[in-house]
């Protein structure tokens, strides 16, 4: 009885940590995924010559980029944004890419309790730059 109980607990605290390290994974997977939809909205601006526009919703938890879906952040993210006043409004933020490749730059800084990112929009270039935790 007493192994089967010890058992027990073994598994839980097995599955507890298995669990976090999925939550993290989804988190950094999210956040891989954020970046690479600013990029995809510069190159959708540059491409067709015309604003381009991904917009964050922090009350909704969702991002969404021209002509697709939004997508829900993972929930254990908690998310600020940096962005040009005129391009933020009750709890929403957007950035906006120029067709000459620019953009209206800001900061998005995502954090799960244990680890912070950063993802760098560059108003000139419109570059995206991610930076991990330790870097």
């Amino acid at each position: 009885m007493l192994v089967m109980l010890l058992l027990g607990i073994a598994l839980a605290s097995v599955s507890l940590s298995i669990g976090h390290g999925l939550g993290g994974r989804h988190a950094k997977q999210n956040i891989h995924d954020l970046a690479a939809a600013l990029r995809s909205t510069r190159i959708t601006a540059t491409r067709r010559g015309q604003e381009a526009t991904l917009a964050i919703d922090l009350t909704a938890r969702t991002w969404q980029a021209p002509g697709r879906e939004a997508h829900a952040f993972a929930p254990e993210l908690d998310i600020r944004l940096t962005t040009a006043e005129r391009f933020t409004r009750q709890r929403q933020g957007a950035y906006v890419f120029y067709p000459d490749g620019s953009a209206s730059g800001g900061e998005i800084h995502l954090s799960d309790g244990d680890q912070s990112w950063r993802i760098d929009i560059d108003w000139l270039t419109g570059g995206i730059s991610l930076v991990e935790p330790g870097r």
